[in-house]
């Protein structure tokens, strides 16, 4: 005998003289499910008649159709999910490259082949495409381990993306930047400013408010990528945009993600810049290569970041021309002792 959730209700599934049961316990809680499955037992011990015929799957799924089982899953499986919006998008976009109406069971190898096709046609990145085909495979291994659909699910090779960013922005191409948001949108400049310091990424700095902003100097950053707080020591520029902060006060209260991104654009655009990697988050990855330049040990660029492992870290610690030219001098030093 096994519990399962299937829509926000624990089901009971148990095999009884040979028939299959599923039995909803009509609970949302796994505790009250737990005293309905003993209650169960105790009756079936006693003697109690069990319905004539196994109980019916609670939705058909043979007939499941790439639409259905989309809005399924968004509404069961990924519904907790952190990235549950970036879930939705994708799920809007497979139902136009797939087809809303191609049944589930019927997607196979070559509808993966022609998918990837499709995609690196639109001049996408490898990691965008990447993330589609991830979001179709979790459908389809969903519908396998938790609908108990019997399908055959189609080999996903991802396509190679590059570890990390390579790119690096000077002091002059920050200043570059500053310079221009400070006339034409001013809290894009403080934007910036909090993205080199803090090395926070883009989301976490957007719901940044007065409250995260502590007495001894440190700012917190609690909803973050891997679910665990950080706290970072603010530079005095970020403590002079953030320090006079009401405490519910929003620090960017007219940014969006999207709005950003598209000031970062519209800055490209307007300085003729062509370089993919001018984005924001390659604020992240200045800040975290200019704590490594520092002579900052790497466990403590880790901590700054909120990475959960050090190797993800260590993609940032590229060699640089610093660090080279200080190999340089020390082979130098060595050789005239």
């Amino acid at each position: 005998m096994s519990l399962y959730l299937r829509e926000n209700i624990w089901w009971i599934d148990v095999t009884i003289q040979g028939e299959r049961y599923r039995l909803s316990t009509d609970h949302g809680k796994r505790k009250a499910a737990l005293r309905f499955q003993k209650d169960f037992v105790k009756r079936v011990n006693g003697g109690e008649v069990l319905p004539n015929k196994p109980t019916k799957e609670p939705f058909s799924v043979k007939g499941l159709t790439l639409e259905d089982a989309l809005n399924r899953a968004l509404r069961t499986s990924w519904a907790k999910h952190k990235d549950w919006s970036g879930y939705n998008s994708i799920s809007k976009q497979l139902k136009q490259l797939v087809g809303s109406d191609v049944l589930l069971i019927s997607i196979s190898s070559i509808t993966i082949a022609k998918l990837k096709e499709d995609l690196m046609g639109s001049d996408l990145a490898n990691a965008t495409i990447n993330r589609k085909l991830a979001v179709l495979s979790s459908l389809m291994n969903v519908a396998k381990d938790e609908w108990e659909m019997e399908i055959n699910i189609p080999t996903f090779k991802l396509l190679p993306e590059r570890n990390a960013r390579t790119r690096v922005f000077t002091i002059e191409e920050e200043e570059k930047m500053l310079s221009y948001w400070r006339e034409v949108k001013p809290e894009m400049a403080d934007l910036v400013v909090i993205l080199f310091d803090t090395g926070c990424r883009l989301s976490e700095a957007l719901r940044l408010t007065g409250k995260d902003v502590t007495q001894s100097g440190y700012v917190r950053f609690e909803h973050t990528k891997n679910d665990e707080g950080r706290g970072i020591p603010m530079t005095d520029r970020v403590k002079s945009i953030l320090g006079a902060l009401a405490h519910d006060t929003e620090a960017f209260p007219t940014l969006t993600k999207n709005i950003a991104c598209k000031a970062m654009q519209d800055f490209r655009e307007a300085h003729y810049i062509e370089d993919e990697e001018w984005v924001l988050h390659t604020c992240r990855h200045t800040c975290a290569t200019r704590l490594l330049e520092a002579g900052v040990d790497i466990y403590t660029v880790k901590e700054w970041l909120g990475h959960k492992s050090i190797e993800t870290t260590l993609r940032y610690a590229k060699m640089t021309n610093m660090k080279l030219n200080q190999a340089k001098d020390l082979l130098e030093k060595r050789r005239a002792a």
